[in-house]
Order: C-alpha cells, then sequence, then structure tokens
C-alpha cells in the first residue's frame, strides 16, 4: 500500500490557509494537553508506576478529547500512585504485552479484540457518545463526488483510486474492508490505487474533491465535521450505501462496532483494574459528548476478522503446508503417535472383541441347537405317547365295533328283503340299503384289520393297479360331506401296478382327499388334482394337488413329525397312519409347497407285468 504523497492544487487558498492554521493550532493544544497529562509526578514509595500504552494511529482528536482528560481524571482520583504513557505502534504495543511491560493499553476495538484472543486481555471500558451502546459506536463512511454518478454499490468501487487516514485504523479502512470482503470480493486486489493521508495535508476530503481520488473513506461523523470545518456545501458529496442511526445524525457505510477501549491484561493487578474502572465509569463526559461506558459484546469484530482472514484468523489467508508443517509440525508428530497408539488399542481391542464375540455366538448357537434338540424330541416323545393311547383306545374301538356292524349289515339286508316283499323291487330302497350294506361291511373289514394289526397278522399283498385305487379313493370321498363343490381331476397311467393291500392304499388316498378338502374350506373354486406319475426304476408316485391357502415352511417341516395336523380340530392321525401304511409298502411321502396350494406325494415301488401275472 503507498502513501498518499500527491500535492493537491486548488486556485481558492483561502480554505486551505485556514485549515493549515487551524491544524497547526491543534498540534500545539495537543501537545499541551499531552504535557499536563503526562507531567512528571513523584511516585510513591510503595507503589510502582502504572503504565499505559497508547496505539499510535487513533487519530489526533483522541489524544485532545480523550486522552488527555482521562489521565488527569485517573491523577486526580489516584493522588498516590503515578501514571505514564508510551505511545507505540500496533507491533510496539504487541511485544511490551508480551514483555508485561505495560499495565493498560487504549486502542481500537479490532487491535483489543485481537489481544483479547492472544493475550487474555479485558474490557475496563470502552469510549461512545452518551446515551449510545457502547458496543455500538463508530463506523465508516465511504463518500465520493457528487458528479460521480455512475458509483452507486461496493462493486462500482472496483479498480478506483482510494484515500483513507491509515491503514491501520479500525474505524474507517478496516472496517470497510470487510464490506468489500462481504460483498464477494478480494480486498487486497480490490482497489485500482490505495492513497494514505497518515492525517497530514492534503487531507482525504481535499483529495476527492480534487480528484485525486474517486473514493474516500473516514471514520463515520468525520465527513461532517470537515464539511463544517471547510464550509463546502452539503451536496458537495454523496455517501455509498448511506446509513444513519436514531442516536446519531452522523451517515455511515457499514455496520457500527464498538469504539477506542481501555483494557487491562492477565497480570495487572486486579485492585488496580477495579480502581480505575470505576474511575473511568464515573468520568463526566468530555466537551465532544463521549464517556467510557461497558462494552461487553465484541463478537462483531471477531466476524470482521474471519471475514478479512486478518489479525487472529491471518492464518486463513496465509495458510499453506509449509507454514502449516512448520507451525505445527511437533503437534503432528504427537497427534500421529496418539493416532498410531489409538489405532493399536482399537485393534488388538477388536480382535479382543470379535474373540470373545464369536466364542458367545458359538456358545449360543449350541445352547440354541441343544434347547431346540431337546424340545423336539420331548414334543415326539409327547406324540409317540398320543399315538400310543390311541392305538390302544383304537383296539378297543375295533373289537366293541365289530358286534354292531354284523348287527348293521344284516338289519339292512333284512330291511331289504322286508321292502322287497311288501312293495317289490324299488330301485331307490335296493341300492340305498345295498350302499348302507357295503359300507358296513367296509367299516367291519377296516375294524377287523385294526384286530389283526394288534395280532401282528398282517395281510398278504396282492397286486392292484394305481388306477384302480385312484378310481376308488374318488368314489369313496365323494359320498362324503367334505366333497361338496370340489372338482377333481384325475390323471392316471392304467398300466402302473404295485404289490400291496389294496384296503389301506385306498384309506391312505382318501386320506389326503380329506385334507385337501379341509385346505379349501374358505375358498370359491375348489380343485383337486391327481396325477400318476411314472418314475422309472420301478417306482412310481401319485401326487394329490388343492388350491388351497398354502402353508409356511416352518408347518412344511412339522408335517414329517407324527401325530401332526394342520387342521384346527384335527389329531393328526390320518396323516401318521397313512404315512405308516405307505412306508410298510415300501414307499414314503412328501410335501411339497405351490405357488398356491400343496402337493402331497406318495412313492410306491411298481412290479412288472410278468410279476403281475403271476400274483394272478
Amino acid at each position: 500500500m503507498s502513501e498518499y504523497v500527491s500535492l493537491i492544487h486548488s486556485t481558492d487558498t483561502r480554505p486551505r490557509c485556514f485549515f493549515t492554521v487551524l491544524r497547526a493550532s491543534l498540534s500545539v493544544i495537543s501537545l499541551f494537553a499531552a504535557l499536563i497529562a503526562f507531567g512528571p509526578y513523584p511516585a510513591s514509595a510503595s507503589e510502582r508506576p502504572v503504565t499505559i500504552g497508547i496505539q499510535e494511529s487513533l487519530d489526533p482528536d483522541f489524544f485532545v478529547n480523550t486522552m488527555g482528560p482521562t489521565l488527569r481524571t485517573l491523577r486526580d482520583k489516584n493522588p498516590g500512585r503515578t501514571f505514564r504513557t508510551e505511545v507505540l505502534s500496533m507491533e510496539g504495543l504487541t511485544d511490551a504485552i508480551k514483555n508485561h511491560q505495560i499495565d493498560f493499553f487504549m486502542s481500537d476495538s479490532g487491535f483489543f479484540s485481537y489481544q483479547a484472543l492472544e493475550s487474555g486481555a479485558t474490557n475496563v471500558a470502552a469510549r461512545s457518545v452518551s446515551g449510545m451502546n457502547p458496543g455500538r459506536s463508530t463506523s465508516a463512511v465511504v463518500f465520493v463526488r457528487s458528479d460521480r454518478s455512475g458509483l452507486q454499490s461496493i462493486g462500482d468501487l472496483k479498480g478506483k483510486t482510494v484515500v483513507s487516514q491509515d491503514p491501520n485504523d479500525f474505524s474507517s479502512w478496516v472496517v470497510f474492508q470487510g464490506e468489500v470482503a462481504k460483498a464477494g470480493f478480494d480486498p487486497d486486489k480490490f482497489w485500482g490505487r490505495e492513497l494514505f493521508t497518515h492525517y497530514d495535508y492534503p487531507n482525504v476530503v481535499d483529495a476527492v474533491l480534487s480528484g485525486d481520488a474517486y473514493v474516500g473513506i473516514l471514520k463515520a461523523c468525520d465527513l461532517e465535521k470537515q464539511l463544517t470545518l471547510h464550509a463546502f456545501k452539503p451536496d458537495a458529496f454523496r455517501v455509498i450505501r448511506e446509513q444513519t442511526d436514531k442516536k446519531s445524525a452522523c451517515r455511515r457505510s457499514a455496520p457500527l462496532y464498538p469504539g477506542v477501549v481501555f483494557a487491562a491484561l492477565p497480570y495487572t493487578d486486579p485492585a488496580l483494574v477495579k480502581a480505575t474502572a470505576l474511575t473511568l465509569l464515573a468520568e463526566k463526559p468530555a466537551y465532544d459528548g463521549t464517556v467510557w461506558a461497558i462494552a461487553n459484546d465484541s463478537a462483531a469484530v471477531t466476524n470482521l476478522y474471519k471475514v478479512l482472514k486478518s489479525g487472529p484468523y491471518a492464518y486463513l489467508k496465509e495458510m499453506n503446508w509449509e507454514a502449516f508443517w512448520e507451525k505445527y509440525r511437533y503437534a503432528v508428530y504427537v497427534l500421529a503417535a496418539l493416532i498410531l497408539l489409538w489405532a493399536a488399542h482399537t485393534v488388538r481391542v477388536n480382535r479382543l472383541v470379535d474373540i470373545r464375540t464369536r466364542e458367545l455366538r458359538e456358545s449360543m448357537a449350541e445352547k440354541e441347537r441343544l434347547e431346540k434338540e431337546n424340545q423336539m424330541k420331548s414334543q415326539t416323545l409327547s406324540q409317540l405317547e398320543r399315538a400310543g393311547t390311541v392305538s390302544q383306545m383304537s383296539l378297543l374301538v375295533a373289537h366293541e365295533l365289530r358286534q354292531p356292524l354284523t348287527s348293521l349289515m344284516n338289519f339292512a339286508g333284512g330291511l331289504r328283503l322286508y321292502l322287497s316283499r311288501i312293495k317289490g323291487d324299488d330301485p331307490t330302497v335296493t341300492e340305498t340299503t345295498r350302499v348302507i350294506e357295503e359300507e358296513a361291511v367296509r367299516a367291519s373289514d377296516i375294524v377287523e384289520k385294526v384286530r389283526r394289526y394288534a395280532k401282528q397278522d398282517r395281510p398278504r399283498p396282492v397286486p392292484v393297479t394305481i388306477e384302480k385305487l385312484v378310481n376308488e379313493a374318488v368314489r369313496l370321498f365323494s359320498r362324503t360331506s367334505a366333497a361338496e363343490g370340489i372338482h377333481i381331476e384325475p390323471s392316471v397311467n392304467p398300466d402302473i401296478t404295485v404289490l400291496g393291500d389294496p384296503m389301506e392304499l385306498e384309506l391312505v388316498l382318501v386320506n389326503l382327499l380329506k385334507n385337501s378338502a379341509a385346505a379349501m374350506r374358505d375358498e370359491t373354486d375348489k380343485r383337486i388334482t391327481i396325477r400318476v406319475l411314472d418314475l422309472g426304476n420301478d417306482t412310481a408316485s401319485v401326487e394329490v394337488t388343492d388350491n388351497g391357502v398354502g402353508v409356511s415352511e416352518e408347518k412344511l417341516q412339522s408335517l414329517s413329525r407324527p401325530v401332526t395336523s394342520l387342521k384346527p380340530d384335527g389329531l393328526g392321525l390320518g396323516l401318521s397312519l397313512a404315512r405308516s401304511i405307505i412306508e410298510r409298502h415300501g414307499g414314503h411321502i412328501g410335501f411339497r409347497r405351490e405357488k398356491r396350494g400343496l402337493t402331497v406325494t406318495v412313492t410306491l415301488p411298481t412290479i412288472h407285468p410278468a410279476a403281475r401275472g403271476s400274483e394272478a
């Protein structure tokens, strides 16, 4: 950034001569006030001098209107203590703080916020106009000549020559650089030329008015002071992004920030800090209306530094791998070591957890397997006990039913003869009594087979075609109430013959048909398909398929256990007896789920025609 060194030429030198004289007078008055404020006072033998650092880039009005009266007040209220000041650059002030060479310092809120983060400085009081919020008391004003109609927004200022008082002045230059950054521009590359007067002549207003600079930046209220001092017309300049505040008539172009701060340092005596704070807050307002007050919110300044990537956040702009490594390499070493230790610990812990988890999983699986096996054995034992009980009851029932069935057959035959003598041969009566007699004979045969089982007297197997077994089973099933509304589609092979007990095999097929009918109880279209397949290798199968609701995999597995039924009111005896019969005939029963319904497959060994002929 270059200094403002160009001279401003004007045909009218009267305002300039007047301002030059006034500026010289102000310098003399400032020097005189400083001599009064900083004059030698004898120090108490028991108390060391109190040193107050002053930021040198503060504007001259501060030294006259604030610093001088403040020092006089401190000395008046603390007659036994010596107060002295040191006007330092920002670098010098920072070094003095690091070396504990000062007890307090007065600076703009930007430098204070930086030190609050770096050194732990605390805000004792902030300077503001009486009645205003100390945290919102200063800002920047950006102005151009009124005839610069093309300059309306921040974007219009890009590439223009700008003039301000000092590049370190927070309230003017730094604040508006923040607004440039917020608008999405890079403040370091925004302006064409940057000129600074360093509070010397020609000043900012003169530079803008003469055209040496397009844009001027001052602290809020300084423009109004310059216009009054130079007797400029009120419409000579136009403020960019003009804003006003209810408690201040000064125009501004940026948000309000805290003003000059009187700050204490962490190592300063707390009693001294308390006494100083009470003295400052009790001080009467200066002739310009400013007072010391409490401002406890510096978040706006901190956010401004973040936007500008400067001050405590300068690393955001300057950070690169080399700078990062140079600054944090030892921390990186420590962090890497910690990460390696943590990784090794994590791997070890995870390994142990995996081992323990696997062992626990295996133990739980073994426990579940044993529990399930025990449960299945208990269930099988219970089912076998039920089957034994039912078997004993069946023998008892078979024994008791033999005589009634014989009587039923005799009465049916006698009734048929009696009715034929009285009414002659009536086909309906004859057929009905014949069916009754036939069913009674069949029931008697079943009872006799049950009695033979009890005596271990098995009948001799005979050849029989599967077609005959299927047709007889369908005929017997069709006489039951379960067959109502059911359409049976048999598909049989007349050439397949098996060796066995026809009655037992018919009972098995009838039982399967009844089970299929029960599965389709709530269906509207009830269909049962019977297919007879020659599987080769002297084996054939009979498949009975229904279109009922089907069964789950769990229920399908349970069908392989004895005395198991899928019907709510079933005992599971029919399927258990059917399995026993088929297994005695050298075959087996299987189950297969369909997309809709269930297929039961009865597999039996077959005999060749020659064997069938020899049996005949």
